[in-house]
Protein backbone atom coordinates (compact mmCIF):
# COMPACT_ATOMS: atom_id res chain seq x y z
CA UNK A 1 0.00 0.00 0.00
CA UNK A 2 1.15 3.48 -0.69
CA UNK A 3 1.59 4.31 2.59
CA UNK A 4 3.28 7.09 4.33
CA UNK A 5 2.53 9.80 6.50
CA UNK A 6 3.54 11.13 4.06
CA UNK A 7 2.96 4.40 2.20
CA UNK A 8 2.49 -1.14 2.59
CA UNK A 9 5.21 -1.62 2.26
CA UNK A 10 1.16 -0.92 3.67
CA UNK A 11 3.22 -3.95 5.26
CA UNK A 12 6.79 -4.11 3.73
CA UNK A 13 9.75 -6.20 2.82
CA UNK A 14 12.93 -6.20 1.26
CA UNK A 15 16.24 -8.03 1.00
CA UNK A 16 19.84 -7.14 0.09
CA UNK A 17 19.07 -5.17 -3.39
CA UNK A 18 20.39 -6.45 -6.86
CA UNK A 19 21.77 -2.97 -7.18
CA UNK A 20 24.04 -1.91 -4.60
CA UNK A 21 22.66 1.18 -1.76
CA UNK A 22 22.61 4.08 -3.44
CA UNK A 23 23.07 8.18 -2.01
CA UNK A 24 20.56 10.60 -3.83
CA UNK A 25 21.43 14.18 -4.14
CA UNK A 26 18.75 16.88 -4.61
CA UNK A 27 19.06 16.58 -8.35
CA UNK A 28 18.34 13.38 -10.34
CA UNK A 29 22.13 12.37 -10.16
CA UNK A 30 22.73 9.28 -7.83
CA UNK A 31 26.12 7.92 -6.89
CA UNK A 32 26.62 4.35 -5.81
CA UNK A 33 28.22 4.23 -2.42
CA UNK A 34 29.36 1.01 -0.65
CA UNK A 35 26.56 -0.63 1.88
CA UNK A 36 27.23 0.00 6.00
CA UNK A 37 24.47 -0.50 8.93
CA UNK A 38 26.41 1.24 10.99
CA UNK A 39 26.63 0.50 14.50
CA UNK A 40 22.86 1.30 16.14
CA UNK A 41 19.92 3.19 14.33
CA UNK A 42 18.80 6.32 16.08
CA UNK A 43 15.49 8.13 14.91
CA UNK A 44 16.30 11.45 15.68
CA UNK A 45 14.60 14.64 15.17
CA UNK A 46 16.43 17.61 13.72
CA UNK A 47 16.79 20.87 11.45
CA UNK A 48 17.58 19.75 8.03
CA UNK A 49 18.49 21.50 4.74
CA UNK A 50 15.74 21.05 2.36
CA UNK A 51 18.66 19.57 -0.57
CA UNK A 52 19.86 16.84 2.26
CA UNK A 53 21.17 14.09 0.72
CA UNK A 54 18.96 10.65 1.09
CA UNK A 55 20.76 7.32 1.80
CA UNK A 56 19.05 4.32 1.19
CA UNK A 57 19.67 0.77 3.60
CA UNK A 58 18.63 -2.64 4.14
CA UNK A 59 16.51 -3.11 7.15
CA UNK A 60 18.33 -4.68 9.94
CA UNK A 61 17.48 -6.17 13.60
CA UNK A 62 18.21 -2.60 14.63
CA UNK A 63 15.46 -0.85 13.59
CA UNK A 64 13.11 -1.93 16.00
CA UNK A 65 12.30 1.32 17.37
CA UNK A 66 11.86 2.82 14.15
CA UNK A 67 9.46 0.39 13.35
CA UNK A 68 7.25 1.24 16.61
CA UNK A 69 7.42 4.90 15.37
CA UNK A 70 6.02 4.28 12.69
CA UNK A 71 4.03 1.42 13.01
CA UNK A 72 2.24 2.15 16.52
CA UNK A 73 1.29 5.71 16.16
CA UNK A 74 -2.04 7.25 15.44
CA UNK A 75 -0.93 10.01 13.33
CA UNK A 76 1.54 7.59 11.28
CA UNK A 77 -0.84 5.23 10.52
CA UNK A 78 -3.81 7.36 10.13
CA UNK A 79 -4.32 6.60 6.39
CA UNK A 80 -3.50 2.45 6.95
CA UNK A 81 -6.38 1.33 9.70
CA UNK A 82 -5.09 2.74 12.79
CA UNK A 83 -2.08 1.96 14.74
CA UNK A 84 -0.83 -1.56 15.58
CA UNK A 85 0.05 -3.18 18.80
CA UNK A 86 3.64 -2.85 20.05
CA UNK A 87 3.81 -6.83 20.94
CA UNK A 88 4.04 -7.64 17.03
CA UNK A 89 6.39 -5.19 16.25
CA UNK A 90 9.62 -7.50 16.77
CA UNK A 91 7.78 -10.37 14.70
CA UNK A 92 7.08 -7.92 11.87
CA UNK A 93 10.59 -6.75 11.97
CA UNK A 94 12.20 -9.96 12.12
CA UNK A 95 9.76 -11.57 9.07
CA UNK A 96 10.81 -8.37 7.19
CA UNK A 97 14.98 -8.67 7.94
CA UNK A 98 14.66 -12.61 7.01
CA UNK A 99 12.85 -11.78 3.54
CA UNK A 100 15.19 -9.07 3.21
CA UNK A 101 18.43 -11.30 3.66
CA UNK A 102 16.58 -14.00 1.22
CA UNK A 103 16.18 -11.50 -1.46
CA UNK A 104 12.41 -12.15 -1.66
CA UNK A 105 11.54 -8.64 -0.90
CA UNK A 106 13.09 -4.80 -0.71
CA UNK A 107 12.68 -2.83 2.57
CA UNK A 108 15.01 -0.01 2.59
CA UNK A 109 15.51 2.56 5.21
CA UNK A 110 15.30 6.46 4.12
CA UNK A 111 18.13 7.78 6.02
CA UNK A 112 18.43 11.74 5.30
CA UNK A 113 22.17 12.80 5.20
CA UNK A 114 24.99 10.14 5.30
CA UNK A 115 24.72 8.57 8.08
CA UNK A 116 22.63 5.15 8.12
CA UNK A 117 22.37 5.33 11.85
CA UNK A 118 19.59 8.24 11.09
CA UNK A 119 16.35 7.01 10.11
CA UNK A 120 13.65 8.94 8.66
CA UNK A 121 11.32 6.10 7.14
CA UNK A 122 11.04 3.16 4.78
CA UNK A 123 10.60 2.22 1.39
CA UNK A 124 9.25 -0.86 0.73
CA UNK A 125 8.79 -3.47 -2.68
CA UNK A 126 7.10 -6.82 -2.24
CA UNK A 127 5.22 -9.25 -4.46
CA UNK A 128 1.86 -10.57 -3.23
CA UNK A 129 -2.18 -11.46 -4.67
CA UNK A 130 -4.71 -8.79 -4.64
CA UNK A 131 -8.01 -10.43 -5.89
CA UNK A 132 -6.45 -13.44 -7.33
CA UNK A 133 -3.60 -11.40 -8.71
CA UNK A 134 -0.04 -11.68 -8.56
CA UNK A 135 1.55 -8.30 -8.70
CA UNK A 136 4.28 -5.95 -7.34
CA UNK A 137 3.74 -2.99 -4.96
CA UNK A 138 5.54 -0.25 -3.49
CA UNK A 139 5.09 1.65 -0.29
CA UNK A 140 6.29 4.03 1.48
CA UNK A 141 6.67 5.79 4.94
CA UNK A 142 8.37 8.84 6.34
CA UNK A 143 7.87 10.27 9.89
CA UNK A 144 6.46 13.92 10.76
CA UNK A 145 9.76 15.74 11.15
CA UNK A 146 11.37 14.71 7.78
CA UNK A 147 7.81 15.34 6.42
CA UNK A 148 8.15 18.12 2.88
CA UNK A 149 12.10 17.36 2.82
CA UNK A 150 11.07 15.48 -0.68
CA UNK A 151 12.65 12.50 0.78
CA UNK A 152 10.00 9.71 -0.05
CA UNK A 153 9.16 10.77 -3.84
CA UNK A 154 13.40 10.70 -4.05
CA UNK A 155 13.27 7.03 -2.07
CA UNK A 156 10.64 5.74 -4.32
CA UNK A 157 12.23 7.37 -7.74
CA UNK A 158 15.45 5.44 -6.75
CA UNK A 159 13.66 2.15 -5.75
CA UNK A 160 11.75 2.31 -9.28
CA UNK A 161 15.30 2.57 -10.95
CA UNK A 162 16.40 -0.33 -9.25
CA UNK A 163 13.80 -2.39 -10.06
CA UNK A 164 13.61 -1.97 -13.77
CA UNK A 165 17.57 -2.67 -13.38
CA UNK A 166 16.44 -5.97 -11.57
CA UNK A 167 14.33 -6.44 -13.69
CA UNK A 168 12.05 -9.40 -12.13
CA UNK A 169 9.53 -6.80 -10.56
CA UNK A 170 6.99 -6.29 -13.98
CA UNK A 171 4.58 -3.44 -13.18
CA UNK A 172 4.25 -1.80 -10.16
CA UNK A 173 1.66 -1.19 -8.23
CA UNK A 174 0.77 1.52 -5.46
CA UNK A 175 -1.98 2.09 -3.26
CA UNK A 176 -2.65 5.15 -0.90
CA UNK A 177 -5.15 6.06 1.00
CA UNK A 178 -7.69 8.05 -1.30
CA UNK A 179 -6.79 10.77 1.46
CA UNK A 180 -3.62 10.98 1.57
CA UNK A 181 -2.88 13.86 -0.52
CA UNK A 182 1.10 13.22 0.15
CA UNK A 183 1.55 9.72 -1.42
CA UNK A 184 -0.91 10.27 -4.07
CA UNK A 185 1.03 12.98 -5.41
CA UNK A 186 4.32 11.23 -5.20
CA UNK A 187 2.54 8.69 -7.38
CA UNK A 188 1.30 11.44 -9.76
CA UNK A 189 4.77 13.09 -9.72
CA UNK A 190 6.71 9.87 -10.42
CA UNK A 191 4.26 9.02 -13.51
CA UNK A 192 2.59 6.30 -12.51
CA UNK A 193 -0.83 6.01 -14.25
CA UNK A 194 -4.29 6.27 -12.11
CA UNK A 195 -6.43 2.98 -12.46
CA UNK A 196 -9.52 4.30 -10.46
CA UNK A 197 -10.69 3.51 -6.73
CA UNK A 198 -10.92 0.51 -4.87
CA UNK A 199 -11.50 -1.15 -1.71
CA UNK A 200 -8.57 -2.84 -0.39
CA UNK A 201 -8.37 -4.97 2.99
CA UNK A 202 -5.07 -4.24 4.97
CA UNK A 203 -4.86 -5.03 8.61
CA UNK A 204 -8.47 -6.27 9.18
CA UNK A 205 -9.73 -2.37 7.94
CA UNK A 206 -10.99 -2.22 4.73
CA UNK A 207 -9.27 0.74 3.09
CA UNK A 208 -10.89 3.15 -0.13
CA UNK A 209 -7.55 3.40 -2.29
CA UNK A 210 -6.20 4.88 -5.32
CA UNK A 211 -4.87 2.32 -7.81
CA UNK A 212 -1.54 3.41 -9.41
CA UNK A 213 0.67 1.50 -11.54
CA UNK A 214 3.81 2.29 -13.69
CA UNK A 215 6.43 0.66 -15.67
CA UNK A 216 9.58 1.51 -14.63
CA UNK A 217 12.22 1.99 -16.42
CA UNK A 218 16.42 2.73 -15.66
Amino acid sequence: MGKSSGSAPAAEPCRTPAVSPGRLRSSSFVQQVPFSNGAGVTVRSEALPRTVAVLLRVVSSIDLDAYVRMRCDPVMMAHLGGPQPVEGIKDKLQRDVAVATADREWTLMICPGDDPSVVAGTVSLWPHEIDGTRLSEIGWMVLPEYQGLGLAKRAVGEVLRRAAVDGRWGSIHAFPDVGNAPSNAICRSLGFVLEGEQDLAFAGETLRVNHWVIAPTP
